[in-house]
């Protein structure tokens, strides 16, 4: 074997610029797949499609599953060659095999394969799903997100509380009043938490709703309370910092060192 084959392999797949992955080839290629696989598996489970073409749509995802486990194993194979890492090749590999969202793909295998031979589209489609979450390996968005979530982190948490409190507090009153006007629906608090949930998000499925006067008034509250407050902080934060990044790389780009609000200096 070609002593230069693994490095060569790293350097195709795992070594080039994150900011142009998508727009390499392979990369498109495999997000393709996954999208073609995910499609067949959606034809699978009409009720209404000919035998025959069930049976050529299962026999291409399995093609589709070897091509995955392919490429799944050609690049843990070649993490063995990363020339910055200073770790042995076996415990590279393995590092690499259970990284990130590296892992996606065995559980994208046994699912999709487990729905193959038990004929449940529904794993299939799922497999197919979790692996196009393999898409933020080709673009900086992971690290963008992650970058907000760890500069933000106290004021996340802090909005989390207040939401976790809010629905927990609107549960228990509408527990307390809701409970015996309608014993069928609001029966325990965790399907008043539900009801909070839907509330607190303005979706309203309609499922559920007040029929008190006072759970009528908790229901008003917690959708004001949702909109007004609650919902336009984590907004601002995600705003402001997607701004901050976009200067960062624009001050980078033009050779100067971006400057990011501070409290020392009031601005």
């Amino acid at each position: 074997m070609d002593k230069n084959l693994g490095p060569r392999l790293y350097e195709l797949l795992e070594a080039h610029p994150r900011d142009r992955a998508v727009e390499r080839w392979f990369d498109r290629f495999s997000i393709g797949v996954v999208i073609l696989g995910w499609l067949m598996a959606a034809l699978t489970s009409v009720s209404t499609i000919r035998e025959s073409t069930a049976d050529r749509l299962t026999f291409a995802i399995w093609v589709i599953v070897g091509i995955i486990v392919i490429e799944y194993s050609v690049r843990v194979w070649a993490s063995g060659y990363n020339p910055c890492e200073r770790k042995t090749a076996r415990v590279e590999r393995l590092a690499f095999a259970f990284a990130s969202v590296n892992v996606l793909d065995p559980i994208c295998i046994v699912l999709c394969s487990y729905g193959l031979l038990t004929s449940q589209p529904e794993f299939i489609s799922a497999g197919f799903t979790l692996r196009l979450l393999r898409i933020f390996r080709f673009t900086k968005a992971d690290d963008v997100i992650w970058t907000i979530i760890r500069r933000n982190l106290p004021q996340i948490g802090t909005v989390l509380v207040l939401w976790a409190v809010v629905v927990m507090a609107g549960a228990g009153f509408m527990y307390a009043f809701e409970s015996k006007a309608q014993p069928d629906k609001f029966s325990n608090l965790f399907q008043c938490v539900y009801y909070m949930l839907v509330t607190f998000t303005t979706t309203g499925y309609g499922d559920l709703y007040p029929l008190t006067p006072a759970g009528k008034l908790i229901a008003a509250s917690t959708m004001l309370i949702s909109m007004g407050l609650l919902g336009g902080i984590p907004t601002g934060i995600v705003a402001g910092e997607f701004i901050a990044v976009r200067n960062a790389k624009y001050a980078d780009e033009a050779g100067m060192i971006p400057v990011r609000p501070t409290e020392e200096s009031g601005v």
